[in-house]
């Protein structure tokens, strides 16, 4: 998994934080990757990058040394540091800027389309992670494993696009060579879903997935048409999620629920899947943009 032209290695730190709605009492983790320490309070990440260093928003804002939201305390890695191509990196995903006003897809990891309809921050994430190559286990590194992956992973796939792989083999392919091993990766990436003890039990919550996803695109094509902000598309799309864990919940029982999402059902609290705050932070972005 080389890139076109001279290899440049270095390493990659990923990022996990509680969702932008603190007094949610059911956070989900946004994720980004760095490629150096947060240098901590009081100055944390700034906008003034460090020479030579890379930070990847992920769909995100810029996290200070002063969120009291973060998630262990004090900031600390989730997960790295792992060796990676920093170049392939750096092609897949534009580094250190928020949005771009010539494309803005680019700093998405070549994710098109708004916020929240073909991805999040962790399939922005996971993309830029492709390029620390495969991992001992036969894998390649993602965020798996932060409160709500299970969940995320479900409603956009490993790398956005759900079981659609065509736009990220088209990403990748400006970007290094891909043979039938790289292909064959992504596709076993693509469809990595725990299973459950039960095929039955697995069967009926892939049907409820099913008929909540078909919602999903009506309310992603009325937000393309104009019939919802992005806050409001935002929060539609976080009670699908709502819906479709309630409705697994009375398929799957408490105990093995929990086991499979890897999170606990918070009465009738909405999941962050799709960040309102975020939503209408890249709205006003874009707005600005095309201005």
């Amino acid at each position: 998994m080389s890139v076109m032209g001279t290899k440049m290695s270095n390493s990659l730190l990923i990022w996990a934080r509680r969702a932008f709605t603190p007094i949610n009492p059911f956070p989900l983790n946004h994720t980004w990757v760095t490629t150096y320490q947060n240098p901590g309070p009081p100055d944390g990440f700034t906008e003034r990058f460090p020479t030579d260093e890379h930070y990847w928003y992920c769909w995100g804002d810029l996290h200070s040394g002063g969120d009291r939201y973060q998630q262990p305390q004090p900031y600390r890695v989730w997960k790295g540091p792992a060796n990676a191509d920093l170049r392939l990196a750096s092609c897949i995903c534009q580094s250190c800027v928020q949005s771009n006003r010539t494309s803005p897809a680019w700093p998405h990891a070549g994710i098109e389309g708004k916020y929240g309809h073909n991805g999040v921050c962790h399939q922005v994430a996971n993309r830029i992670l492709w390029s620390a190559g495969i991992q001992q286990d036969g894998t390649a590194l993602t965020v798996e494993g932060v409160r709500g992956w299970q969940l995320g992973w479900d409603f956009f796939g490993g790398y956005g696009y759900r079981d659609d792989s065509s736009n990220w083999q088209e990403v990748l392919g400006r970007c290094m060579q891909l043979g039938p091993n790289e292909l064959e990766l992504i596709a076993r990436m693509n469809s990595r879903r725990p299973r459950l003890r039960s095929e039955g039990a697995f069967e009926r919550v892939r049907s409820i997935l099913k008929d909540v996803l078909k919602d999903k695109d009506r309310l992603d094509s009325e937000h393309d048409d104009g019939f919802y902000d992005a806050r409001k598309h935002a929060i539609a799309v976080n009670e699908l999620a709502h819906r479709y864990l309630k409705e697994s919940l009375a398929v799957l029982g408490k105990k093995d629920f929990i086991e499979h999402f890897g999170i606990e059902l918070q009465g009738e609290s909405l999941p962050t899947v799709v960040d309102p705050e975020v939503a209408a932070l890249y709205e006003r972005l874009e707005a600005k943009a095309a201005a």
